[in-house]
């Protein structure tokens, strides 16, 4: 069994962006963005052509849109099977 681990990143952006929201064409500042991720996965070889894989990861952090803060808080998986042919 393979196991990868992926060490947490941190990601902070002191920049300022302009994004749209809405089909108005009003534009909205995206500021002090803040993220942190975290990744787990492992794939298993069932046969020499059938793959099981399972991956996990968390996000979590938070930036300013406009003057509101929003959450950027997540959490993904993700599983599969793949044949080799």
């Amino acid at each position: 069994m393979n196991i990868a681990k992926h060490p947490r990143n941190v990601i902070a952006c002191r920049g300022i962006a302009q994004v749209k929201l809405g089909n108005d064409g009003s534009l909205a500042t995206v500021s002090n963005v803040d993220l942190q991720q975290f990744s787990v996965g492992a794939d298993y070889r069932l046969s020499k052509n059938t793959l099981i894989y399972g991956h996990y990861t968390k996000y979590d952090g938070d930036m300013m849109l406009g003057n509101v803060k929003q959450d950027l808080g997540d959490n993904i998986v993700t599983m599969g099977m793949r044949f080799d042919f």
